[in-house]
């Protein structure tokens, strides 16, 4: 059986220019919620497929992804700096 997003080519522009990439990540995406999760066509399968796709645009869309690890930086270098500053005090209390 071939997938959905496949069979849906019918509805593709003929003689026009057309985004592909989005269809292709659409395909592609299918036939992993099918091989790798074993999720056949149904309502299963298309929450699946939902859920990935909301994953995957967090990562590939740059400001969101970049807004996420901006403050992850941060909550790091806050905590790693408050570890620094203790132990220099804890040293300097050695001198």
């Amino acid at each position: 059986e071939k997938c959905d997003r496949v069979r849906d080519r019918r509805d593709w522009p003929a003689d026009e220019p057309m985004a592909i990439a989005p269809r292709m990540a659409d395909v592609t995406l299918e036939i992993i919620v099918r091989t790798v999760f074993g999720v056949e066509a149904g309502e299963r399968q298309r929450e699946l497929h939902r859920r990935l796709r909301a994953t995957l645009e967090i990562l590939v869309k740059p400001f969101p992804f970049m807004a996420f690890l901006a403050r992850l930086r941060a909550a790091l270098f806050a905590k790693s700096s408050s570890w620094v500053c203790a132990r220099r005090a804890r040293l300097e209390k050695i001198r």
